[in-house]
Protein backbone atom coordinates (compact mmCIF):
# COMPACT_ATOMS: atom_id res chain seq x y z
CA UNK A 1 0.00 0.00 0.00
CA UNK A 2 1.28 3.15 -0.73
CA UNK A 3 2.33 5.47 1.82
CA UNK A 4 -0.11 8.85 2.54
CA UNK A 5 3.22 11.02 0.95
CA UNK A 6 3.28 9.19 -1.95
CA UNK A 7 -0.63 8.54 -2.50
CA UNK A 8 -0.51 12.91 -2.63
CA UNK A 9 2.30 12.78 -4.54
CA UNK A 10 0.51 11.20 -7.70
CA UNK A 11 -2.05 13.15 -7.95
CA UNK A 12 0.11 16.87 -8.17
CA UNK A 13 0.26 16.59 -12.18
CA UNK A 14 -3.45 15.19 -12.16
CA UNK A 15 -5.89 16.63 -15.01
CA UNK A 16 -8.92 18.42 -13.29
CA UNK A 17 -12.53 16.99 -14.71
CA UNK A 18 -15.86 18.81 -13.83
CA UNK A 19 -18.70 17.06 -11.50
CA UNK A 20 -16.50 13.83 -11.15
CA UNK A 21 -16.11 13.89 -7.47
CA UNK A 22 -19.91 14.72 -7.06
CA UNK A 23 -20.78 12.21 -9.18
CA UNK A 24 -18.64 9.39 -7.44
CA UNK A 25 -19.53 10.50 -4.22
CA UNK A 26 -23.47 9.84 -5.42
CA UNK A 27 -22.21 6.82 -6.90
CA UNK A 28 -20.70 5.95 -3.04
CA UNK A 29 -23.97 6.97 -1.02
CA UNK A 30 -26.12 5.12 -3.88
CA UNK A 31 -23.65 2.10 -2.98
CA UNK A 32 -24.64 2.26 1.14
CA UNK A 33 -28.27 2.77 0.23
CA UNK A 34 -27.89 -0.57 -2.15
CA UNK A 35 -26.47 -2.42 0.79
CA UNK A 36 -29.43 -0.58 3.32
CA UNK A 37 -32.08 -2.12 1.35
CA UNK A 38 -30.97 -5.50 -0.09
CA UNK A 39 -28.06 -6.69 1.99
CA UNK A 40 -29.30 -9.73 4.64
CA UNK A 41 -28.04 -10.67 7.41
CA UNK A 42 -29.09 -14.29 8.76
CA UNK A 43 -30.26 -15.11 12.44
CA UNK A 44 -27.24 -16.82 13.33
CA UNK A 45 -23.90 -15.07 13.83
CA UNK A 46 -24.51 -11.80 12.23
CA UNK A 47 -22.00 -9.17 11.40
CA UNK A 48 -20.81 -6.93 13.86
CA UNK A 49 -22.58 -3.76 13.10
CA UNK A 50 -20.07 -1.22 11.43
CA UNK A 51 -19.89 2.38 12.85
CA UNK A 52 -20.84 4.91 10.42
CA UNK A 53 -19.73 8.71 10.20
CA UNK A 54 -22.50 10.75 8.72
CA UNK A 55 -23.26 10.01 5.22
CA UNK A 56 -19.51 8.50 4.52
CA UNK A 57 -16.72 5.75 5.35
CA UNK A 58 -13.29 7.73 6.68
CA UNK A 59 -10.70 5.45 5.42
CA UNK A 60 -7.53 7.02 6.83
CA UNK A 61 -6.44 7.58 3.36
CA UNK A 62 -5.40 11.16 1.77
CA UNK A 63 -8.21 10.63 -0.41
CA UNK A 64 -10.75 11.53 2.72
CA UNK A 65 -9.99 14.90 2.58
CA UNK A 66 -12.88 15.06 -0.29
CA UNK A 67 -15.33 15.18 2.42
CA UNK A 68 -14.11 18.44 3.56
CA UNK A 69 -15.65 19.53 0.47
CA UNK A 70 -19.22 17.67 0.75
CA UNK A 71 -19.30 19.24 4.35
CA UNK A 72 -17.11 22.98 4.08
CA UNK A 73 -15.10 21.56 6.54
CA UNK A 74 -14.34 18.85 8.92
CA UNK A 75 -13.83 19.49 12.64
CA UNK A 76 -10.98 17.76 14.52
CA UNK A 77 -14.03 16.64 17.29
CA UNK A 78 -15.30 15.06 14.62
CA UNK A 79 -11.94 12.91 13.57
CA UNK A 80 -11.47 12.58 17.83
CA UNK A 81 -14.66 10.58 17.60
CA UNK A 82 -13.97 7.92 15.71
CA UNK A 83 -14.10 5.03 17.73
CA UNK A 84 -11.61 2.58 15.82
CA UNK A 85 -8.58 4.11 18.03
CA UNK A 86 -5.84 2.53 14.55
CA UNK A 87 -8.12 4.42 12.20
CA UNK A 88 -8.57 7.71 13.87
CA UNK A 89 -4.71 7.77 13.98
CA UNK A 90 -4.26 7.29 10.07
CA UNK A 91 -6.93 9.82 9.74
CA UNK A 92 -5.90 12.72 11.68
CA UNK A 93 -2.38 11.94 10.07
CA UNK A 94 -3.48 12.17 6.67
CA UNK A 95 -5.60 15.52 7.41
CA UNK A 96 -2.17 17.00 9.21
CA UNK A 97 0.05 15.65 6.05
CA UNK A 98 -2.85 17.71 3.77
CA UNK A 99 -2.08 20.80 5.92
CA UNK A 100 1.87 20.61 5.26
CA UNK A 101 1.23 20.20 1.61
CA UNK A 102 -1.12 23.11 1.36
CA UNK A 103 -3.94 21.38 0.26
CA UNK A 104 -6.63 21.84 3.74
CA UNK A 105 -5.97 24.87 6.35
CA UNK A 106 -6.75 24.40 9.67
CA UNK A 107 -8.22 27.20 11.97
CA UNK A 108 -10.67 27.52 15.13
CA UNK A 109 -10.14 23.48 15.51
CA UNK A 110 -11.39 22.50 11.79
CA UNK A 111 -9.80 21.27 8.57
CA UNK A 112 -10.89 23.39 5.25
CA UNK A 113 -10.23 22.97 1.93
CA UNK A 114 -7.34 25.88 0.37
CA UNK A 115 -7.94 26.35 -3.74
CA UNK A 116 -5.00 24.04 -4.34
CA UNK A 117 -6.72 21.15 -2.66
CA UNK A 118 -10.08 22.04 -3.95
CA UNK A 119 -8.50 22.02 -7.76
CA UNK A 120 -7.05 18.36 -6.32
CA UNK A 121 -9.67 16.87 -4.93
CA UNK A 122 -11.60 17.48 -8.58
CA UNK A 123 -8.46 15.64 -10.71
CA UNK A 124 -8.89 12.73 -12.79
CA UNK A 125 -6.25 10.66 -10.32
CA UNK A 126 -7.44 11.96 -7.16
CA UNK A 127 -11.08 10.91 -7.85
CA UNK A 128 -10.41 7.67 -9.31
CA UNK A 129 -8.21 6.66 -6.08
CA UNK A 130 -11.05 8.17 -4.07
CA UNK A 131 -13.39 5.96 -5.27
CA UNK A 132 -11.38 2.91 -4.95
CA UNK A 133 -10.47 3.57 -1.04
CA UNK A 134 -13.99 3.93 -0.60
CA UNK A 135 -14.96 0.55 -1.94
CA UNK A 136 -12.35 -1.23 -0.68
CA UNK A 137 -13.10 0.12 2.77
CA UNK A 138 -16.79 -1.00 2.21
CA UNK A 139 -15.32 -4.48 1.15
CA UNK A 140 -13.49 -4.88 3.96
CA UNK A 141 -15.19 -3.66 7.07
CA UNK A 142 -18.73 -3.86 6.13
CA UNK A 143 -18.52 -7.03 3.92
CA UNK A 144 -16.17 -9.79 5.44
CA UNK A 145 -18.47 -12.45 5.38
CA UNK A 146 -21.24 -11.12 2.68
CA UNK A 147 -21.94 -13.68 -0.46
CA UNK A 148 -23.92 -12.35 -3.66
CA UNK A 149 -26.86 -15.52 -4.40
CA UNK A 150 -27.70 -15.70 -7.94
CA UNK A 151 -31.67 -17.37 -7.94
CA UNK A 152 -32.36 -18.57 -11.14
CA UNK A 153 -36.09 -19.90 -10.60
CA UNK A 154 -34.90 -23.54 -10.25
CA UNK A 155 -33.68 -26.46 -8.12
CA UNK A 156 -30.14 -24.53 -7.92
CA UNK A 157 -31.80 -22.29 -5.62
CA UNK A 158 -33.04 -24.79 -3.36
CA UNK A 159 -28.82 -25.75 -2.50
CA UNK A 160 -28.73 -22.15 -1.20
CA UNK A 161 -30.19 -23.24 2.40
CA UNK A 162 -26.80 -25.29 2.98
CA UNK A 163 -25.30 -21.97 4.07
CA UNK A 164 -28.79 -19.57 4.37
CA UNK A 165 -31.36 -20.24 6.71
CA UNK A 166 -34.02 -17.55 5.07
CA UNK A 167 -34.51 -15.69 2.15
CA UNK A 168 -36.15 -12.04 1.91
CA UNK A 169 -37.50 -11.97 -1.20
CA UNK A 170 -38.41 -8.26 -0.51
CA UNK A 171 -34.76 -7.89 -0.67
CA UNK A 172 -33.94 -9.29 -3.60
CA UNK A 173 -32.13 -7.06 -6.38
CA UNK A 174 -33.22 -7.75 -9.99
CA UNK A 175 -32.91 -5.94 -13.44
CA UNK A 176 -35.91 -7.78 -14.51
CA UNK A 177 -39.07 -7.85 -12.56
CA UNK A 178 -40.27 -10.84 -14.81
CA UNK A 179 -36.91 -12.68 -13.91
CA UNK A 180 -37.96 -11.94 -10.25
CA UNK A 181 -41.26 -13.04 -10.92
CA UNK A 182 -39.70 -16.58 -12.09
CA UNK A 183 -37.78 -16.63 -8.97
CA UNK A 184 -41.16 -16.17 -6.60
CA UNK A 185 -42.86 -18.69 -8.56
CA UNK A 186 -40.73 -20.96 -8.26
CA UNK A 187 -40.30 -20.69 -4.21
CA UNK A 188 -44.41 -20.98 -3.88
CA UNK A 189 -44.09 -24.34 -5.79
CA UNK A 190 -41.55 -25.33 -3.42
CA UNK A 191 -44.00 -24.18 -0.79
CA UNK A 192 -47.03 -26.28 -2.44
CA UNK A 193 -44.62 -29.36 -2.34
CA UNK A 194 -43.70 -28.74 1.23
CA UNK A 195 -39.68 -27.59 0.09
CA UNK A 196 -39.78 -24.07 1.96
CA UNK A 197 -42.39 -22.16 3.99
CA UNK A 198 -43.00 -18.02 2.85
CA UNK A 199 -44.05 -16.16 5.62
CA UNK A 200 -46.57 -13.26 4.96
CA UNK A 201 -43.94 -11.26 5.26
CA UNK A 202 -42.37 -12.97 1.94
CA UNK A 203 -39.32 -14.82 4.47
CA UNK A 204 -38.78 -18.02 2.74
CA UNK A 205 -37.31 -20.58 5.18
CA UNK A 206 -36.75 -24.77 4.61
CA UNK A 207 -38.71 -27.69 5.69
CA UNK A 208 -36.48 -30.26 7.33
CA UNK A 209 -37.83 -32.31 4.19
CA UNK A 210 -35.21 -29.86 2.61
CA UNK A 211 -32.55 -29.61 4.88
CA UNK A 212 -32.23 -33.62 4.82
CA UNK A 213 -31.44 -33.25 0.84
CA UNK A 214 -27.65 -32.14 1.48
CA UNK A 215 -25.75 -34.91 3.51
CA UNK A 216 -22.40 -33.25 1.82
CA UNK A 217 -21.68 -29.87 0.75
CA UNK A 218 -22.73 -29.25 -2.78
CA UNK A 219 -22.03 -26.21 -5.43
CA UNK A 220 -24.42 -23.08 -5.50
CA UNK A 221 -24.93 -20.13 -7.74
CA UNK A 222 -22.72 -18.08 -4.92
CA UNK A 223 -19.70 -15.90 -4.28
CA UNK A 224 -17.82 -13.98 -1.66
CA UNK A 225 -17.51 -9.98 -2.46
CA UNK A 226 -14.04 -9.10 -2.83
CA UNK A 227 -12.67 -5.56 -4.20
CA UNK A 228 -12.47 -7.56 -7.36
CA UNK A 229 -16.25 -8.32 -7.99
CA UNK A 230 -17.61 -5.58 -6.41
CA UNK A 231 -18.44 -3.45 -9.17
CA UNK A 232 -20.11 -6.74 -10.67
CA UNK A 233 -22.26 -7.28 -7.50
CA UNK A 234 -23.01 -4.06 -6.31
CA UNK A 235 -23.96 -2.84 -9.84
CA UNK A 236 -26.16 0.48 -8.79
CA UNK A 237 -27.26 1.13 -12.46
CA UNK A 238 -28.14 -2.70 -13.42
CA UNK A 239 -30.05 -3.09 -9.35
CA UNK A 240 -32.60 0.03 -9.70
CA UNK A 241 -35.86 -2.03 -9.51
CA UNK A 242 -36.93 -2.91 -6.24
CA UNK A 243 -39.43 -5.77 -4.75
CA UNK A 244 -42.87 -4.09 -4.69
CA UNK A 245 -44.42 -7.42 -4.39
CA UNK A 246 -44.33 -9.46 -1.09
CA UNK A 247 -44.79 -13.16 -1.02
CA UNK A 248 -48.74 -12.08 -0.65
CA UNK A 249 -48.20 -11.97 -4.52
CA UNK A 250 -50.75 -14.00 -7.05
CA UNK A 251 -49.70 -18.21 -6.62
CA UNK A 252 -48.95 -19.88 -9.39
CA UNK A 253 -50.51 -23.56 -9.95
CA UNK A 254 -47.53 -25.97 -9.71
CA UNK A 255 -47.73 -28.60 -12.85
CA UNK A 256 -45.04 -31.15 -11.37
CA UNK A 257 -44.69 -32.43 -8.43
CA UNK A 258 -41.59 -33.18 -6.34
CA UNK A 259 -39.93 -32.10 -9.96
CA UNK A 260 -39.45 -28.92 -8.73
CA UNK A 261 -36.61 -29.62 -6.32
CA UNK A 262 -34.74 -31.01 -9.42
CA UNK A 263 -32.18 -28.91 -10.75
CA UNK A 264 -33.08 -27.90 -13.91
CA UNK A 265 -36.87 -27.70 -13.38
CA UNK A 266 -37.51 -24.58 -14.28
CA UNK A 267 -34.99 -22.12 -16.17
CA UNK A 268 -34.45 -18.46 -15.50
CA UNK A 269 -31.64 -16.13 -17.08
CA UNK A 270 -29.51 -14.27 -14.19
CA UNK A 271 -30.79 -11.17 -12.99
CA UNK A 272 -32.25 -11.64 -9.35
CA UNK A 273 -29.69 -11.19 -6.64
CA UNK A 274 -29.44 -11.96 -2.97
CA UNK A 275 -26.71 -9.81 -0.64
CA UNK A 276 -26.51 -11.97 2.55
CA UNK A 277 -24.10 -12.11 5.64
CA UNK A 278 -22.96 -15.52 6.15
CA UNK A 279 -22.18 -17.14 10.01
CA UNK A 280 -18.69 -17.81 10.07
CA UNK A 281 -19.82 -21.80 10.21
CA UNK A 282 -21.49 -21.26 6.68
CA UNK A 283 -18.40 -19.48 5.21
CA UNK A 284 -16.03 -22.74 6.25
CA UNK A 285 -18.61 -25.23 5.07
CA UNK A 286 -18.91 -22.90 1.39
CA UNK A 287 -15.04 -22.73 1.23
CA UNK A 288 -15.21 -26.36 1.83
CA UNK A 289 -17.57 -27.64 -1.39
CA UNK A 290 -15.39 -25.02 -2.86
CA UNK A 291 -12.20 -26.86 -2.69
CA UNK A 292 -13.82 -30.79 -3.25
CA UNK A 293 -15.10 -29.29 -6.26
CA UNK A 294 -11.90 -27.69 -7.50
CA UNK A 295 -10.30 -30.76 -6.86
CA UNK A 296 -13.25 -33.42 -8.30
CA UNK A 297 -12.55 -30.98 -11.55
CA UNK A 298 -9.09 -31.56 -11.33
CA UNK A 299 -9.66 -35.11 -10.98
CA UNK A 300 -11.93 -35.79 -14.20
CA UNK A 301 -9.40 -33.16 -16.26
CA UNK A 302 -6.60 -35.90 -15.68
CA UNK A 303 -8.38 -38.45 -16.86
Amino acid sequence: MNSIEDTAQQFNVARPIKNGLTQVLNSIRSIQMFLDKHRQQQVVQPNKAVEQQHNYNFTGQHTDIAFCDTNGSISYEEISNISDYKLKDNVTTSFNKAVEDGYLSYENASYTLTDKGKEHINSQSFIEQFEKDQKNYITNNQLQNTVAINLQGNGDDLKIFQYVNQIDLNKLSYSNPQQFKQVQNYFEKCEKYDFVKISKDGIVTPTEKTKGMFTQPQSVNMEKITTKNFDKVIDINKYRNSVQTGANATKVTAKAGSSVAKTGATTASAGVTAVIDLSKEAIKAFDKAQKLNQSKRISQSNH
